[in-house]
């Protein structure tokens, strides 16, 4: 059911992707299976960030988070701060953000997990961005981008050359903005 969510969501069905994360919850909550309810939570805020329903996505990350923090699951923690950092920024509460996301870096680096290093790198690039603070926002875009390409996420490491393109477009330094495009 979980994996159908998330095919549904990737499909852009967004209310079917709820309604099985939804029934998968119940499941797993009837089951007492908190690593997989504390998944489904964090499944639920998303679709609810991506529909625009900032508030019940800070809801369902927020329980994820407690259930991860009793379990002592710290990627699982680390993903929950990052993804309420995310809501964070699009609410535009941007120093709640960068709070949240600089304490998922925290402890992905602690955990030594490069992936979830680079995105919160670039999340927090991304709130600097939102900011104007373009030279800041280059910094983590750039260090993001050096850490995709280590571990070799070229999908990723392409939505951090578009980034730092978007910085140097707004920046007014276009033909350095084309070659990161291109």
């Amino acid at each position: 059911l979980s994996t159908t969510g998330l095919v549904y969501g990737a499909l852009g069905n967004l209310n079917k992707a709820l309604e099985h994360h939804e029934y998968a919850k119940k499941i797993y909550h009837r089951e007492k299976n908190k690593k997989g309810l504390a998944t489904q939570y964090g499944n639920i805020g998303l679709i609810y960030n991506t529909q625009g329903k900032l508030e019940e996505a800070l809801m369902y990350h927020k329980k994820a988070l407690e259930i991860d923090t009793e379990l002592e699951d710290h990627r699982g923690i680390a993903t929950d701060l990052n993804n309420i950092g995310i809501v964070y920024k699009d609410k535009g509460e941007f120093e709640k953000a960068l709070d949240y996301h600089l304490r998922a870096l925290d402890i992905h680096r602690k955990i030594k997990d490069l992936d979830g290093e680079a995105s919160d790198l670039g999340n927090i690039g991304s709130v600097y961005y939102e900011r104007g603070e373009l030279d800041k926002a280059l910094e983590y875009h750039r260090e993001s981008l050096r850490i995709q390409r280590l571990v070799g996420d070229p999908v990723e490491g392409a939505h951090q050359l578009g980034n730092i393109g978007l910085i140097y477009s707004e920046k007014g330094d276009l033909e350095v903005a084309l070659q990161y495009h291109r």
